[in-house]
């Protein structure tokens, strides 16, 4: 990665209107090759803390959910053994820091390698939150990776609850690209 971050922008997804999914279009550009996202705040519109997911997004606003993202997590718990889990060809990038119906703040910091670059997305991410039902501190640190060689200007987050989608509120993401080097 080359060198300084330099501010894309800062963004809200879905304010105090709940959507299912909290969408971040235009924020990858050829103008950098790897990005920094920090997302900050965010809580669920209803129901117990669930675990946030991520899609890449392409330049038309379609949202790729197909069989094409690989995980590696390192569960850390205040209150628990850490644990590890990894998965192949699942429809998102799983097990960000979890949202609650409190605002009992979720973060979580994340490398995207090479979104733009019609080739192989990687992720590096570290994410921390607070589970206010049961009262424990959760982290992880996780690598990913998009498997579809494509070219692609976004991500959509959106809370894991199976079976049905739950409501986002209040999501902020910052995003900064790494400065080429000339």
């Amino acid at each position: 990665m080359a060198g300084n971050l330099e501010l894309v922008g800062s963004f809200t997804g879905a304010g105090t209107t709940p959507v299912y999914y909290a969408i971040f279009n235009n924020i990858f550009s050829a103008d950098y090759d790897d990005y920094k996202l920090i997302l900050s705040g965010g809580k669920t519109g209803s129901g117990n803390p669930n675990n946030l997911e991520m899609r890449m997004v392409d330049s038309g606003g379609s949202i790729d959910g197909g069989s094409v993202y690989d995980n590696a997590i390192q569960n850390l718990f205040d209150n628990a053994a850490s644990s590890e889990s990894r998965s192949t060809n699942q429809n998102a990038i799983y097990k960000l820091p979890f949202l609650s119906t409190s605002n009992s703040g979720s973060s979580f910091e994340m490398d995207v390698y090479s979104p733009f670059l019609s080739q192989y997305t990687f992720f590096n991410s570290t994410g921390l939150s607070w589970h206010h039902t049961s009262n424990f501190l959760g982290g992880r640190k996780a690598i990913y990776v998009h498997k579809t060689a494509g070219s692609y200007t976004g991500v959509g987050l959106l809370v894991e609850s199976s079976p049905n989608l739950v409501n986002i509120l209040d999501v902020r993401l910052d995003v900064y690209g790494y400065k080429k080097e000339s």
